[in-house]
């Protein structure tokens, strides 16, 4: 029997030092308070990071968060796996980061998509991203070409990207969705993909997608509270995680939030709806008027 154990971490938002997010948050200390509170977690296979990295694009953001990351990943025996989220500078990820596992990027702008061996299972990495927006889109072609690398490694995948390919629990990450998951038809179609680990919408998520589980990470930055109803936004100065765990028959996941009890932050429906507008897809309005899903 194989077991494939994986920190899953994701929106991160790491800024230039002294700065906070959203005018509230330092981001650097919620990560080290995360990585200090998970210490004793045990030995690990991978650290995934799932996009939103960065929040400022700085090469600064990204040296502190492969400091951090790869540090903890060291100590627990563990290779760190980064992928591009919607708040990412390409050029100051892969400045930094490479292609998120290892390799060295050559055209600095391009998508970073990736693949990686891991304790027997490929981790394939997809780039999500549409510069200047917050929703995100995948390139049928790029997924085909991955599908091809996957099925030339024929080992069980862990498909990582920054989008999930499942509605999400508030209006305006609904409006900033993946807006086409049907492309990663080509890549289940393999037989291969175990396990589909995602970011952005900073709340915890289990669910399905093509008979594939989806396990969408909470943020470190801060935590969304579905509970609010799904027209807010409202966040809580909380951090969390996941440890998951790819057996042979089945893939378990521990979720694990932790952090301040200071006030939670509401977004207004004004400002909500013109980021929507100023960062969403050409059909925005549409989706911000759909109905709960």
């Amino acid at each position: 029997m194989t077991r494939l154990r994986i920190l899953h971490l994701s929106d991160t938002h790491i800024l230039r030092s002294g700065e906070l997010h959203l005018g509230t948050t330092d981001t650097r200390a919620h990560l080290a308070s995360a990585l200090a509170h998970l210490q004793g977690i045990g030995s690990l296979d991978a650290v995934v990071v799932s996009g939103d990295c960065s929040d400022d694009g700085s090469r600064d953001s990204y040296e502190f968060l492969s400091a951090q990351v790869g540090g903890f990943a060291a100590a627990h025996g563990a290779t760190p796996v980064y992928v591009v989220g919607n708040h990412d500078d390409r050029a100051g990820f892969t400045a930094v980061l490479g292609d998120g596992v290892g390799g060295v990027v050559q055209a600095a702008d391009a998508p970073v998509d990736a693949l990686a061996s891991i304790t027997g299972h490929t981790f394939a990495v997809l780039d999500t991203q549409v510069p200047g927006r917050d929703y995100g889109q995948l390139d049928e072609a790029r997924v085909r070409v991955l599908a091809g690398a996957v099925v030339a490694a024929g080992a069980p995948v862990v498909l990582t990207l920054h989008h999930p390919p499942v509605p999400s629990a508030s209006r305006i990450t609904h409006v900033l969705e993946l807006v086409n998951p049907g492309a990663l038809q080509p890549l289940l179609a393999t037989g291969l993909v175990r396990v589909i680990l995602a970011g952005h919408y900073h709340h915890q998520l289990s669910s399905s997608f093509g008979g594939v589980p989806v396990h969408v990470a909470p943020g470190v930055a801060n935590v969304v509270d579905p509970s609010a109803g799904y027209p807010a936004h409202v966040t809580r100065p909380i951090w969390g995680a996941q440890v998951v765990t790819v057996r042979d028959e089945s893939v378990d996941v521990m979720a694990i939030q932790a952090g301040s009890d200071g006030p939670a932050n509401a977004l207004s429906d004004d400002l909500m709806q013109r980021i929507a507008a100023g960062s969403g897809p050409a059909d925005w309005l549409e989706r911000w008027k759909d109905p709960a899903p």
